[in-house]
């Protein structure tokens, strides 16, 4: 059986071991060292919509300029989180 796996143009789904599984996660400072997005910046908020982003990314519904414009995010432009794929269901979880 074939497992759908997201697509990772900047390389950052990172191996993690937690027990005896191996599991992914995708990896923001990875993100940051590709020289995408400056983390400091960012509210939690964001990165957490961001990490949500990546993961999603090639599914579909989410595209490589989706995590491009939340990269980009400032607090001074208004309106520029609306497009945004899933950002409800993501708070809808927590």
């Amino acid at each position: 059986m074939d497992v759908l796996v997201p697509a990772d143009p900047w390389n950052v789904v990172r191996p993690l071991q937690a027990g005896n599984r191996r599991i992914r996660f995708w990896s923001l400072p990875a993100l940051e060292a590709a020289g995408l997005v400056e983390l400091a910046r960012l509210p939690y908020a964001v990165r957490v919509l961001l990490e949500n982003q990546l993961r999603h990314c090639g599914r579909g519904h989410v595209a490589e300029d989706h995590v491009r414009q939340l990269c980009s995010w400032r607090p001074d432009t208004p309106g520029n989180l609306e497009s945004l794929s899933c950002p409800l269901e993501l708070f809808y979880r927590i």
